[in-house]
């Protein structure tokens, strides 16, 4: 599980694509989801979500990360789980509990705004986040976002296969005999990244934002079936 998390930090190379773009695309999604959807009519909130799901699939597939974030999404059966086990002990307490319709559009819109996150990470590149804080002012910030960012994937992988390791020699009864390694190695990693950082300190970026056609074409689309999905009448 740990490594398909990991996945998700990981920048997809070869798409040739302005900033402008990249941010604006997952952004325009994320207020939607938080703004757009009408929670009043759940037969119009489903049609809005399914829209918005087909829409964010298939950017994950032009971005050729489908796969992986598929095996990825399986985090959130947590949330779906929690709801649940919610409603169970509410119903067994006596409360009323959530309409099962409301808890579905809620639990659909918490997946969709992960799937806009997972966009956001997939297509913008870890050095136009630290451009974009060092532009905000927040220099320190930048480099601490960047260097985060950057180890974050590798120590994620690491963990999952020591993870693996462990279950495998001693079984699941044990995994507390991953800790210490695991601490000590991320000790020596931060300081091996530290040191790095130090010496050579953090390249600049080549931020491209000149917008193309296909630039045009994807904020256009999204911008006219948003704007459909937000006037469809409730």
């Amino acid at each position: 599980m740990l490594k398909e998390l990991a996945y998700i930090f990981m920048y997809r190379t070869g798409l040739r694509l302005s900033l402008v773009t990249k941010l604006y695309i997952p952004i325009a999604f994320m207020m939607f989801l938080i703004l757009g959807i009408n929670s009043k009519n759940t037969l119009l909130a489903a049609v809005q979500l399914a829209a918005i799901l087909a829409l964010e699939l298939a950017i994950l597939t032009y971005i050729g990360s489908l796969r992986r974030i598929a095996a990825a999404i399986a985090l959130i059966t947590i949330f779906i789980g929690v709801g649940l086990a919610v409603r169970v002990i509410s119903m067994i307490l006596g409360y009323e509990p959530v309409a099962l319709e409301d808890m579905a559009v809620s639990t659909l819109r918490v997946v969709e705004f992960f799937l806009a996150v997972a966009i956001a990470f997939q297509w913008i590149r870890v050095s136009e986040y630290g451009w974009i804080f060092r532009r905000m002012g927040l220099k320190n910030v930048a480099t601490l976002f960047v260097i985060t960012l950057t180890q974050l994937s590798p120590i994620l992988i690491a963990y999952s296969e020591a993870l693996t390791t462990i279950r495998l020699k001693y079984g699941g009864r044990v995994l507390r005999k991953t800790v210490k390694p695991l601490v000590i190695y991320s000790f020596n990693y931060g300081r091996d990244v530290a040191e790095a950082v130090y010496m050579y300190g953090i390249p600049e970026p080549n931020i491209e934002m000149m917008i193309g056609r296909n630039d045009m074409v994807m904020m256009l689309g999204l911008t006219v079936v948003l704007a459909g999905l937000g006037i469809l009448p409730g």
